[in-house]
């Protein structure tokens, strides 16, 4: 087994990545040692994520099907912690949206943060069970599964998972699986595609799941994987595996499937639930003082605060909210308190915001202590209270308030680093 070897990949709207040791199939990528990264405010930027190599592959999938090139929606099934949501957002078209959806609430959570330090504006975070999914017939051109799974591939990075693995495990899992992709088939268009993915070896949890895909409407796509010494054939052609033994990061299976006929072989539970999520149109006529081509975008107010995205999604947010819980969308902007607007967390660390708002540029030790929602003494001429972004090596950390006398941290409590 070789050495686990850490890897980052580069948000490239944010930052010019710093290339040196990189990972074969992603430009925007590199090889790292271990880092620390919840003490550095690059990460908190959104300025990287610190991501699997294997898994990372997914993106090289997406540029071999030219997704980039296609108007798409895409949805990300089995989203958190949100390394292939972010990955996926990267590889998609500013006319293309995500729908990310996690299950489990508290994943969920670390999904939606991840999301906004990563800054689009063109996703959709829903909490649902995949049944749920059934309503929407033909509906997303690229689904990505990267389903639970018994974790072989992690043993690597982390051996205490060898004492959680069990045989039970690898059964429930398969059976898991096999449901998620019963449920999923219908919403995918003909001629749509399928990236099923999963952290094992297990062949009934791998190559028997791909099987089952090509006897209900699904042919393998043909990628080229030849220049990757690292990756090795399934035992099903255009299947792939990152054997611990060859890759420098966890262990890894992934295939791409094209959608070519409906089928109905199997039985699934249809639902028709409706989730009613409160979701207005309002007027903010303040908003191009906010963010930039304010004319693109409509405004809404959600869980009491204002949201923004695109007037080109608001069709698709229609739907998705009359069929699915959404736990954020687009970009959180803020909230009007009595008619005085507070601006968001999330709009700060948006790549969608006015670039003509104030900014201060600090250094390392006052970022972290920013960060760590503590007082910060900065140097600064203002005659009147004023919002400004604060700025480490150029890439926004978020908001304070500058008074007369004194500059207020308006980092949440919840996004402040707790480490010492």
């Amino acid at each position: 087994m070789s050495e686990f070897i850490y890897s980052i990949r580069y948000n490239k709207a944010k930052v010019a990545p710093k290339i040196s040791n990189q990972v074969a199939w992603e430009n925007a990528a590199t090889y790292i040692n271990k880092l620390d990264f919840i003490l550095e405010p690059e990460w908190h930027a959104g300025s990287y994520y610190v991501q699997e190599s294997s898994s990372m592959f997914l993106g090289y999938i997406l540029e071999q099907i030219s997704v980039e090139k296609q108007d798409v929606i895409a949805l990300d099934l089995c989203a958190a912690p949100g390394g292939k949501s972010t990955h996926i957002l990267d590889k998609l078209n500013k006319n293309s949206i995500l729908i990310s959806n996690e299950l489990v609430p508290k994943r969920n959570a670390i999904l939606k943060e991840n999301l906004i330090r990563w800054g689009n504006s063109n996703v959709i975070v829903t909490q649902n069970e995949t049944k749920y999914f059934n309503s929407f017939n033909q509906f997303f051109d690229v689904v990505v599964v990267d389903a639970p799974c018994s974790g072989e591939g992690l043993f690597k990075r982390n051996p205490d998972a060898m004492k959680e693995w069990s045989e039970e495990n690898v059964a429930m899992c398969a059976t898991r699986q096999r449901e998620i992709l019963q449920h999923i088939i219908p919403a995918i268009r003909e001629d749509g595609y399928l990236i099923y993915s999963t952290c094992t070896f297990q062949q009934c949890e791998n190559e028997d799941q791909i099987s089952f895909l090509l006897q209900n409407g699904f042919e393998l796509v043909d990628i080229d994987a030849s220049t990757f010494e690292e990756i090795s054939s399934g035992s099903i052609k255009n299947t792939f595996r990152f054997e611990l033994e060859k890759v420098k990061g966890s262990g890894f299976f992934i295939a791409c499937l094209r959608k070519i006929k409906s089928s109905n072989n199997y039985s699934i539970n249809q639902t028709n639930k409706i989730f009613y999520n409160k979701i207005e149109t309002i007027q903010f006529k303040n908003l191009g003082e906010w963010i930039e081509n304010s004319e693109q975008y409509n405004t809404y107010s959600f869980k009491e605060n204002l949201y923004i995205i695109n007037k080109k999604f608001d069709s698709i947010l229609y739907a998705i909210k009359n069929n699915l819980y959404i736990t954020y969308f687009g970009v959180e902007i803020g909230i009007l308190k009595k008619d005085i607007f507070i601006p968001a967390h999330a709009l700060a660390l948006s790549t969608v915001i006015n670039k003509s708002i104030d900014k201060v540029e600090v250094d390392k030790k006052i970022a972290v202590n920013y960060l760590k929602k503590n007082e910060i003494q900065l140097e600064y001429n203002k005659q009147k209270s004023t919002w400004c972004i604060i700025q480490h090596v150029q890439l926004n950390i978020g908001w304070i308030k500058i008074l007369q006398n004194r500059v207020n941290n308006y980092l949440p409590n919840h996004w402040r680093i707790l480490k010492q």
